[in-house]
């Protein structure tokens, strides 16, 4: 007994060494990797359709129908598609299908749905459209008529639009990111709505998402060739009848931060303490 005990006391240590050496934890997606198995690095988890890519992270093996991480999960699930009858089990499986950012998962049935809250939406051709966008799009200009996607993205609109097939008109939809991004009509155009401090590359995407004052440029807490949206110091973003966001709510948020901030803090000195 006593020489079992020294064989526990010499290989329990080395097994925990080699468990943090080389990790197993099942939340690996996006985690640094290694495809040598170097000491500190994850091993990405095949049976849970992961690999290490060559950016060094742990990312999902896309596969025929392309895949995306559940965190409920913990593993790389399918995209719902007609090759599996647009089964889910999340509702970014959805998202990500050909459905689009106007659907979820049923999980009543396990199926892909059409869906935005309160809003009708309708199916054609496997995409799912808002029905009666036209409320949203009142002041919107350049919006037409269109049989196709191509006839909206070659309009004064941009490529940052497509045909609703529900309604056969244009409407701001970023296709490249199936939705993700979201697009708006500006001055006419389609533009990704950029907020405060978020990364952009014109001015009109600040202005679309946070005030008509707002400038796209090089802020000094970032990196020269990084570009994020702020109010200049001679321009006021206060509320206005055109503005899309406001000086005040930037206000409350820094203040939520530094709230937050002093608490944290707090409660680090207590557990330190």
């Amino acid at each position: 007994m006593e020489k079992f005990t020294q064989i526990l006391v010499f290989a329990l240590p080395a097994l925990f060494l080699s468990t943090q050496a080389n990790p197993t934890h099942p939340n690996l997606y996006g985690k640094p990797c290694s495809k040598s198995y170097e000491p500190g690095l994850a091993h990405c988890d095949l049976n849970k359709n992961m690999y290490c890519s060559d950016k060094g992270i742990c990312e999902c093996i896309v596969g025929e129908n392309g895949r995306v991480f559940s965190h409920h999960e913990k593993s790389c699930i399918e995209v719902s598609s007609t090759v599996n009858g647009f089964d889910c089990d999340t509702d970014i499986q959805c998202k990500l299908s050909s459905y689009g950012k106007y659907s979820r998962c049923n999980m009543d049935i396990d199926k892909c749905e059409c869906h935005d809250g309160d809003q009708s939406t309708a199916l054609v051709d496997g995409v799912c459209y808002i029905q009666n966008p036209a409320q949203r799009l009142e002041k919107a200009r350049g919006f037409q008529g269109c049989s196709s996607n191509d006839v909206c993205k070659s309009s004064s609109l941009g490529s940052l639009s497509r045909c609703n097939m529900a309604t056969a008109q244009c409407e701001c939809y970023d296709t490249l990111s199936n939705g993700k991004n979201e697009a708006v009509e500006y001055n006419g155009r389609c533009v990704i709505k950029k907020m405060l401090k978020q990364f952009c590359t014109e001015d009109d995407e600040c202005r679309a998402g946070y005030h008509k004052n707002a400038v796209c440029g090089p802020h000094p807490s970032f990196l020269p060739v990084e570009k994020v949206c702020f109010c200049p110091e001679d321009q006021s973003c206060d509320d206005d009848d055109s503005g899309a966001h406001s000086y005040r709510a930037e206000s409350q948020s820094l203040i939520m931060i530094g709230f937050t901030t002093v608490i944290m803090g707090l409660l680090a000195t207590k557990v330190v303490g």
